[in-house]
């Protein structure tokens, strides 16, 4: 059976792993690219919330489990197997390396607060959340 894939291009379904709405009232939307998840293959689209309209908001992320939108626009998202809590500044479509965390599958804002849960899907520990400074 998988001699018949041996040279095949394979294209993968990428999956949502969160929705929110952001400041601006469109939905930001965070995927995994599907079987391989390879490195730098993770995107956060938006929807517009008027047309339906879909564009990229970022790509070259690794693993994105989940996101949160601060008020002034800023894009949190967590990526599994980069073990980090990456940042899309407003108006940029790049995203920066935010700080290593073990295993971040949530973030979430209060506040103006940012809490991520870790380590939840690695290792024998339940996990933890930690608020970021």
């Amino acid at each position: 059976y998988l001699d018949s894939c041996i040279g095949k291009k394979y294209a993968s379904n990428p999956v949502p792993t969160d929705i929110e709405i952001g400041p601006d009232g469109n939905f930001y939307v965070s995927t995994l690219p599907g079987s391989p998840e390879l490195p730098g293959t993770s995107k956060v689209f938006k929807i517009d919330a008027a047309t339906g309209a879909l564009s990229v908001v970022a790509k070259g992320l690794t693993s994105g489990t989940d996101l949160a939108v601060a008020d002034d626009g800023t894009i949190y998202v967590t990526e599994l197997f980069a073990f980090n809590l990456a940042t899309i500044a407003p108006g940029s479509k790049t995203p920066t390396s935010g700080q290593f965390i073990s295993c971040p599958t949530a973030v979430e804002i209060s506040n103006g607060d940012v809490y991520v849960a870790h380590d939840g899907l690695c290792g024998p520990d339940p996990g933890s959340i930690v608020k970021l400074g």
